[in-house]
């Protein structure tokens, strides 16, 4: 008979060559190897006490621990966040990241996270910022010392999963439209999705009802600039999808001096995401060189959107224009890098060094104005929409991108 305690037999046992039962040695000693997280920098909402446990960011940096044992391949990964404040002020706050195999070796690993409160709506201390908004203030006043300005508007709203329409229609998600709260039961996220914004409580909501081809957010820099980069946190709709048709392009994001296209003098700058014939996008650009002239061809086209994987989640993109030195010169700068909410490192899409962009002789001296999203040349079927967060404009590279 096989000796057993309680209910649990103990299989580490054998028969030996004199007919008696013997301990099996357990071989298994190495712990897994835990791969945690890069470290990184999360920013809580200005005026918050810390970062939430719920906090997006946070959970998305927190999945990306993984583990690999030699004997049993991939592990559960746990980490120590219920031991942490909620929530977590600002400071350096390391994470513990642990796996055990099922011979119970235990591998560590650990990183950290820098926690900061976000920078005040619409300031930047950081030398070369200009602007940044982050919805938080429930209309689209936010602007900075040279007057930067969220101008015309086509079907975008500031949403929010705060229930603040509770009392009056319980359930409702709110929509803030110029400061007002509008309780309304017959508006609600589309395709099944959220109104939770990536940091803070607000987002910019990009609306495209089905068969409608516009929404739009347009802006004024206040004061124009040779050399721009913006970063945006954006949300592809959860119902997103992209048919191949002809043509397909949806505008994504436009810049410009003096007039856009063809109405300016100076240059316009122009990405869009055209299908890629498996339901999902490709991001491309083209540019004007000024002169009242049409932008030209497209280039650079890139994977942008996977279908269906990228339904729902968020990505940062990062823009970069550098105006050229002189009509002509052709060494202006167009850069575009992309990075999905579940990754460390940042991928560059596109990189043109000799761009004929430079000014116009009558000025202004630089990008000026622009928009957000656009005319989609192919509407969506459903109503869609995209969430916009975390917008900021700066005059030099402050997120390390190369």
């Amino acid at each position: 008979m096989i000796p057993s305690s309680g209910n649990s037999v103990d299989i580490s046992m054998r028969w030996n060559a004199g007919g008696w039962l013997e301990h099996i040695p357990n071989t298994d000693t190495t712990a897994p190897i835990v791969t945690p997280p890069a470290d990184t920098t999360i920013q809580f909402a200005n005026g918050a006490a810390g970062l939430s446990h719920n906090d997006p960011a946070l959970q998305s940096w927190l999945a990306q621990a993984s583990a690999v044992d030699e004997t049993d391949g991939a592990v559960a990964v746990t980490n120590n966040l219920a031991t942490k404040p909620d929530p977590i002020p600002a400071r350096v706050e390391p994470f513990e990241f642990s796996a055990t195999d099922a011979a119970g070796n235990t591998g560590t690993a650990t990183a950290n996270i820098t926690v900061q409160e976000a920078a005040a709506q619409g300031q930047f201390p950081t030398p070369g910022a200009l602007f940044s908004d982050g919805f938080e203030s429930g209309d689209l006043s936010t602007t900075n010392s040279e007057g930067f300005s969220w101008t015309d508007r086509a079907w975008t709203y500031i949403v929010t999963e705060n229930p603040q329409c509770a009392a009056s229609s319980p359930g409702t998600p709110t929509i803030i439209y110029d400061g007002a709260v509008v309780c309304d039961t017959s508006i609600s996220p589309s395709g099944g999705g959220n109104w939770r914004a990536y940091t803070g409580d607000n987002s910019l909501r990009f609306y495209y009802a089905a068969g409608q081809d516009i929404s739009e957010q347009r802006f004024v820099t206040g004061s124009p600039h040779l050399e721009l980069w913006v970063k945006l946190t954006l949300r592809v709709p959860t119902n997103f999808i992209h048919p191949a048709v002809n043509p397909s392009n949806r505008k994504l994001a436009a810049f410009w001096m003096d007039g856009y296209e063809a109405n300016g003098d100076g240059p316009t700058i122009i990405w869009e995401f055209w299908d890629d014939g498996n339901n999902g996008s490709d991001l491309a650009f083209h540019y004007s060189v000024g002169g009242h002239t049409i932008t030209g061809f497209h280039r650079q086209y890139t994977p942008f959107i996977t279908y269906p994987d990228d339904q729902g989640k968020w990505m940062d993109l990062i823009f970069h224009m550098k105006a050229a030195s002189a009509r002509g010169a052709n060494d202006g700068v167009i850069e575009l890098w992309k990075r999905r909410d579940t990754e460390s490192t940042y991928s560059q899409l596109h990189g043109l060094y000799t761009a004929d962009i430079a000014p116009p002789p009558g000025g202004p001296d630089g990008w000026a104005a622009g928009y957000f999203m656009g005319w989609a040349n192919r509407n969506y079927d459903e109503n869609t929409e995209w969430l916009m967060d975390n917008v900021e404009f700066a005059t030099t590279n402050l997120w390390g991108v190369t």
